[in-house]
């Protein structure tokens, strides 16, 4: 499954139509653990809450594995893969939406008068 932001509901039920063993790991556990406990019919596991978070020392012993693969990047070619904007590119679209909307509002009412 490619990865993606979606509604935990939505998440739930794409597992169960997978049909396969899933395992939970991360901070969304401790929110959402109990709805799927409650709604899934997979199998599934938690990971220990000693291991669900990213960690320095994991990170780089994937990097160097990687590294004697030969799948590397330079600085350049490097690229973060977001899930979604962040908050603050969010909450910038919003405020800009809402001063084109005024902007569209102010223009109508002043071609009325």
């Amino acid at each position: 499954m490619e990865q993606c932001a979606m509604d935990m509901m939505d998440l739930i039920r794409k597992l169960n139509d997978m049909g396969e063993r899933v395992i939970f790991l991360g901070d969304g556990v401790p929110v959402y653990r109990e709805m799927a406990e409650k709604n899934l019919t997979v199998e599934y596991d938690f990971v220990p809450a000693s291991n669900n978070r990213q960690r320095a020392a994991s990170v780089a012993s994937l990097g160097m594995e990687y590294f004697r693969q030969g799948k590397t990047v330079t600085a350049e070619e490097f690229e973060p893969d977001y899930l979604r904007k962040s908050q603050a590119e969010r909450e910038r679209e919003e405020a800009e939406a809402a001063k084109a909307d005024k902007v569209q509002a102010d223009a109508a009412s002043e071609g009325r008068a």
